[in-house]
């Protein structure tokens, strides 16, 4: 592992189909996912398959993974393979009790899964895989600073005769 990185993070949520658009998606996803990354040092993986579950919406054609670039070296099958891994539930731990999807809660527990790993010294990176909900939340500068840093330059990587369109709507 790199940077410093004492492993990985994924997130496995069935539960997206929420039928919300992209930005309340990302925050009940994206946010909370990158947030307990940061915090506990692990690169996190990220799946396209938690934003193509939402209802409603037709987002087969977007890949938030390549977009930000969160780390494609390894498929998530042979990080499954080459890492000791931890299952956590979001919403109630056999092992940790109950976090109800909180991002702060979670990050606790994930916290203490880095530290049990690290204490026993395995030779094999963590892969900790978060399932289920994660509570909506605003992006922490943190967070923010990530997505900027990871984000892909789409008015650079448009041919020049493009042009950017952005729609958005306000709710009242």
């Amino acid at each position: 592992m790199d940077g410093g990185r004492k492993g990985y993070l994924m997130h496995l949520d069935s539960g997206a189909a929420t039928g919300e658009g992209l930005g309340s998606f990302a925050r009940g996803s994206v946010y909370p996912f990158v947030q307990i990354a940061l915090d506990n040092h692990l690169a996190p993986i990220y799946s396209n398959e938690n934003i193509r579950a939402n209802v409603g919406r037709d987002y087969s054609a977007l890949d938030l993974a390549s977009f930000f670039h969160f780390d494609r070296s390894l498929h998530p099958a042979e990080l499954r393979r080459t890492c000791k891994v931890v299952q956590l539930d979001t919403w109630s731990d056999s092992n940790f009790g109950s976090a109800c999807g909180d991002p702060v809660a979670v990050s606790g527990f994930v916290e203490a899964l880095v530290a049990e790993h690290k204490a026993a010294n395995h030779e094999q990176a963590l892969l900790v895989v978060l399932e289920g909900a994660l509570r909506y939340t605003l992006p922490t500068p943190a967070v923010l600073t990530w997505l900027a840093s990871h984000g892909t330059d789409w008015q650079g990587a448009l041919p020049r005769d493009r042009e950017l369109q952005v729609a958005l709507h306000v709710r009242r």
